[in-house]
């Protein structure tokens, strides 16, 4: 996944740069398949809170990185930390941005296609 999210991001630089200096023209995006998660039960707090989740884990991934804030969802993060914690692992599988890749990341695509 990191890999696909820098070689969007590479890729979107420079055909916004050979845009911007009038040797191409269109717009730049990415398509994802989307799944729409609803609460089991929409009056239970603790079911509403799992299709958040689910959500955040299965799009925000794609997609907080690029129309967010440039990382992964927090909620991600946190799910895959307790998920190495209780592994017993020093720290989570889920390779971290740093905050020059995160400014990078954000706002790298034109168009989003679901």
């Amino acid at each position: 996944m990191l890999c696909v999210l820098y070689l969007d991001a590479n890729w979107s630089k420079m055909v916004t740069v050979k845009f911007l200096l009038g040797k191409l023209t269109g717009k730049v995006g990415i398509a994802i398949s989307f799944v729409w998660s609803e609460p089991k039960d929409a009056n239970s707090w603790e079911d509403i809170e799992a299709a958040e989740r689910a959500l955040q884990t299965r799009h925000g991934w794609f997609l907080n990185p690029i129309f967010g804030n440039g990382d992964y969802p927090d909620v991600l993060k946190a799910q895959l930390a307790e998920a190495a914690d209780v592994q017993g692992l020093d720290r989570s599988l889920l390779p971290e941005f740093s905050e020059k890749e995160k400014r990078y990341n954000k706002g790298n695509l034109f168009k989003l296609g679901l």
